[in-house]
């Protein structure tokens, strides 16, 4: 056996952050750490672990169903009633919770979310679902909620009849930004929600941006 390389700091080079779920990444890891841990003793690689640093994510929580029997029902299948229940072809189930898996048959697939809503609408649902690392319900429902928002933010810009964009949002230099962006005026709150990024040192016609955030702030009220 040949000498092991020159080691450095623990978990240094590689993979510096590695994000999974608590069950995969247990088993994924102990395979990965044992084959890295071959390769370090031959002298393969450098580092004693293969990554920085571990990051569980939350799970994503669904309705599941059961028939009388206790078996889990699809949950695509199941209809629910004015009344509040839930059957499954004509036999009344039994809703539950629990995490979004193929065991309970309660998955969504994000295909079909993409087809009735884009992808926009999909990818802002989840980052508003809360921190990465907490488990939070899916709520096909609210979906739609996330879509009007989009589409109410979308008419506040463009012209509907035209095409055109509101001549107060354009900016050669500015890109509008959904969550995260950065506030023209810092103490507004809705603003907040719906920024501007402007390339450093552009000169700007500040009164016809601030009109321009003034309308999408108010369009979002």
């Amino acid at each position: 056996m040949r000498a092991p390389a020159a080691a450095g700091q623990a978990g240094d080079g590689g993979v510096d952050l590695y994000v999974g779920g608590v069950e995969h990444a247990v088993l994924h890891l102990l395979y990965a750490r044992f084959w890295h841990k071959v390769l370090y003793d031959l002298g393969v690689v450098s580092t004693r672990e293969p990554f920085g640093r571990l990051f569980n994510q939350g799970y994503i929580l669904a309705d599941a169903f059961t028939d009388e029997r206790g078996r889990y029902v699809p949950a695509a299948e199941v209809t629910e009633h004015a009344d509040g229940t839930v059957s499954h072809r004509g036999q009344a189930v039994t809703r539950r919770t629990g995490k979004m898996g193929k065991s309970l048959k309660n998955g969504v697939s994000p295909d079909d979310i993409y087809l009735q809503y884009g992808a926009d609408t999909l990818r802002l649902y989840e980052m508003a679902m809360g921190p990465l690392d907490a488990s939070r319900p899916w709520r096909t429902g609210d979906i739609v909620g996330v879509y009007r928002f989009l589409q109410r933010l979308w008419r506040s810009i463009v012209d509907e009849r035209t095409g055109v964009p509101d001549h107060n949002l354009i900016f050669l230099d500015q890109v509008l930004m959904v969550g995260g962006g950065v506030p023209i005026h810092a103490g507004d709150e809705l603003v907040g929600a719906v920024g501007v990024a402007r390339s450093p040192g552009a000169v700007h016609d500040e009164e016809c941006a601030d009109a321009g955030i003034a309308k999408i702030a108010a369009s979002l009220v």
